[in-house]
């Protein structure tokens, strides 16, 4: 059984909300690269690339146990009022 997209979306998403709490998701692309199947063990993290004084860019991926990367994205957040 392969894991749906949105699902790995979802394990990415989660990591910039406890990361960034006081931001809100502004833009995101991102691209399939790998499948995940029921049993793998995944990791998500990313870093940031660039801030301005409302403004956050970040790399983000999804890497399989033993290094493939499920998934990766491009993210900008901005500041909550």
């Amino acid at each position: 059984m392969i894991n749906q997209g949105p699902a790995n979306v979802a394990y990415v998403m989660d990591v910039l909300r406890e990361s960034l709490a006081d931001y809100r998701l502004q833009a995101f692309q991102c691209r399939f690269l790998s499948s995940v199947r029921d049993g793998d063990r995944v990791e998500a993290g990313g870093v940031i690339t660039a801030v301005a004084e409302d403004r956050i860019d970040c790399e983000v991926w999804l890497k399989l146990e033993g290094g493939a990367t499920a998934l990766s994205a491009q993210a900008s957040l901005v500041r909550r009022p």
